[in-house]
């Protein structure tokens, strides 16, 4: 996969161009409303994707995106470039993919009416054809990018929103925090499968080593001088195999009981018998599998690392309130009181806290290009600073592209900043 090394536009907003040199890991753009961050960043998002919708929106001549090949010296470009014929009253965004900045590169095509607005009407007859090239070519350009490009809806500076946009504002971010669940179930649902097939593994061993005779007579011996498991660690094994813990505890009682006789007679040189030597090779076997078990323990901790990060992330910011996965790997909210409720129950800020940092989760540590408008709205101050952060420990390859107006999202990253008014220039 690549990340995005740089980004040029020409023709912005008519007469302008723009050039963005971004990092592979985090990169925030900041500027004063109407300074074209937000736009950037759309246009960005919609040349990756192939929201051909969007491209019509935003006034430019061509957008070049540069990629960089992660582990590789390969640089693909992905250019668009809008051709309007204002006698024909159409445009033609023309694509061209290069798979290394050397190549001639393949070129697609998509035709739409002068009137974006027709485009975005799904009666206009000729405008499924074009949805369904925008589609095409997203699957194209999917091969070299993948873009998580996350909006949160903002209210009007200084306008009250209507009761119905309100409404369509909550509609969303809930929809957002359903899917999101539902990811988060058949994600956490193939941990549980992974670490079921460990522990299958683990009991074959178990099982076929009591048919393994090549243990040494000194292996067996050696059992008598070391130190026994504990016995709830043994107990612990057990019920791991699906022995019950009250069959598990007397099995394991007796074995102990067993063992200490055996060892005494050894060391007193008194001999041993038949039955101390079975009981001295029981040991030797449950010690083994003791191990194997300790092996398994570590498998399944870092099966479920990803669950368990997310769940301390997100905790250590919630108050009064933690979030857990139940058996069936949806979340729930954990109230001080003892209850467990459906996450519908957090704030508008918790909910965003909640997509962002699911997102992340989500993307499974792959070089995925996250892209979010202002995603401080919403946010307590105290949970901005560490933001980004958080994201990068939940998917460390990910590249960040964020447009904000909050130096708390920042954080410690101030030479990760971009000044967007320094990037765009007049062409005379």
């Amino acid at each position: 996969m690549n990340y995005i090394e740089s980004v040029d536009v020409e023709g912005f907003w008519g007469r302008k161009k723009v050039s963005l040199k971004l990092k592979e890991d985090l990169n925030f753009l900041i500027g004063p409303n109407g300074s074209g961050k937000t736009t950037i960043i759309n246009l960005i998002s919609a040349v990756l994707r192939a929201d051909i919708p969007a491209l019509y929106a935003v006034q430019f001549e061509k957008v070049s995106i540069r990629l960089k090949t992660i582990g590789a010296n390969r640089k693909p470009i992905i250019e668009v470039a809008k051709v309007v014929d204002k006698k024909m009253g159409s445009f033609e965004l023309r694509y061209t993919v290069k798979e290394k900045s050397s190549d001639k590169g393949r070129t697609y095509g998509v035709e739409g009416p002068y009137d974006e607005r027709l485009y975005r009407d799904y009666r206009y007859t000729r405008s499924r054809r074009y949805m369904e090239e925008g589609a095409r070519l997203s699957s194209i350009l999917s091969e070299l990018v993948e873009v998580n490009w996350l909006s949160i809806h903002r209210s009007s500076s200084g306008k009250e929103r209507t009761r119905r946009r309100d409404e369509e504002y909550e509609s969303s971010v809930d929809q957002k925090m359903h899917d999101i669940s539902l990811a988060f179930s058949q994600y956490f649902s193939l941990l549980t499968s992974k670490a079921e097939a460990e522990s299958k593994n683990f009991q074959e061993h178990v099982f076929l080593s009591l048919l393994d005779q090549n243990r040494r007579g000194g292996d067996v011996l050696g059992q008598v001088v070391a130190e026994p498991e504990d016995k709830s660690t043994v107990v612990g094994v057990l019920r791991d195999l699906g022995v019950s813990n009250a069959k598990a505890t007397k099995s394991v009682n007796m074995h102990f009981s067993r063992l200490d006789e055996a060892k005494t007679r050894f060391e007193q040189n008194s001999g041993i018998t038949l039955e101390d030597a079975i009981t001295l090779s029981d040991a030797s076997r449950v010690s083994e599998m003791i191990n194997e078990w300790r092996d398994l323990q570590s498998k399944r901790r870092a099966i479920f690392e990803p669950r368990i990060q997310f769940e301390r992330i997100i905790n250590t910011l919630l108050s009064g309130k933690e979030l857990h996965f139940d058996e069936r790997n949806n979340p729930k909210v954990h109230l001080a009181s003892g209850d467990k409720v459906a996450i519908d129950v957090f704030s508008s800020g918790e909910k965003q806290l909640f997509i962002l940092l699911g997102e992340a989760l989500l993307q499974e540590d792959r070089p995925v290009i996250f892209i979010s408008d202002e995603p401080e709205l919403s946010l307590h101050v105290s949970w901005q600073s560490s933001l980004f952060e958080n994201i990068r420990s939940l998917n460390g390859s990910c590249q960040v592209i964020s447009a904000t107006h909050s130096p708390d999202i920042v954080g410690a990253f101030h030479d990760r900043v971009i000044h967007i008014e320094k990037c765009i220039s007049d062409v005379h």
